[in-house]
This record gives structure tokens, sequence and C-alpha cells, in this order.
């Protein structure tokens, strides 16, 4: 991690190969050595994903996940009023995250479930064309951990 230093101490870790019905997103304190929140994520509805199986893409236009190291860039709004952290992409996977307009917003999709439902999948929705879409509480999560840290980037690593 040394091309990337933690500013911070805390990184978002996402599993896209688990149930998006299940704890997928994980904020890891690297000082503390422990996984600080957990929570669902939906992934993106493009071509040849299914509820149950993510396609991953940095393609523009393919409404696909990525995969790789990125970083929370600064906040915004998007066109239907929801707050969204923008990112930018560190890896050639998803070198194209910005381009792609690909970003962290709260959903009502997520936010419907409270708990997590082993084994099971979050229906293919709008909800995520590619962006990290979690439950408003998830998304306020992440924000106050910006806010706590001067707004200082928190590194992101999706996997499958």
């Amino acid at each position: 991690m040394d091309k990337y230093p933690l500013v911070n101490g805390n990184i978002i870790l996402i599993d896209y190969s688990k149930p998006s019905c299940e704890d997928r997103l994980y904020i890891y304190n690297v000082d503390t050595e422990s996984v600080i929140y957990s929570a669902c994520v939906l992934h993106g509805c493009g071509a040849g994903n299914t509820a149950s199986k993510a396609k991953m893409s940095n393609e523009p236009g393919s409404k696909c996940s990525s995969i790789g190291i990125s970083t929370t860039a600064e906040l915004s709004t998007m066109s239907n009023g929801y707050p969204c952290i923008k990112l930018d992409g560190l890896s050639d996977t998803n070198s194209n995250i910005r381009k792609r307009g690909i970003c962290i917003h709260p959903s009502i999709m997520a936010s419907l479930l409270p708990f997590e439902i082993k084994g099971m999948n979050f229906p293919l929705t709008k909800s995520s064309e590619g962006c990290i879409s979690v439950s408003f509480h998830t998304f306020n999560k992440i924000k106050k951990l910006l806010k706590e840290y001067d707004n200082e980037k928190i590194y992101i690593l999706a996997y499958t």
C-alpha cells in the first residue's frame, strides 16, 4: 500500500462475490485491524449481470460495477437530488470511474432491507448503474467518516 498511503487509517472493502443481501461492504480500520462497520451494497444492472452474479466492467455505458482501487473525491448532488460521493479510479480496471459518473450514493432499494438475509440477492434495478449504491444509513456513516477526517480521501478496494 506504499503507492497508496492511508491518510486516515480507514479503507472500504467491497466483496462483490458475496450475495447482495449480505454484508459485503466493510469499513476496515487499519490502525485497530478491525472491521468497524459492514453493510449491503448493490451492484450494477448492466448487460450480463444477474441478481446473483455481478459482471464487472470499466467501459463507459456498461452500467456495470468496477473492481480495483479507487478513492473518494468530493461530495456532490445527483440529478435526482440525492447526495453522492464522487470517486476517482486508480486501477486499470476502474480508470474510467470519473468519466462513467460512478459514485457512492444512497438507494431506497438498499435501504429497504435493514438486516442481512443469507444467500439472497436484491433484484437488479436502476438503483445501481455501476455505482456503489448503499442504504441511507451506510451513506451517512461514510459521509460522517469523511467529515471526521476533514474530508481526507478514503481508499476503496472492490473485488470479486
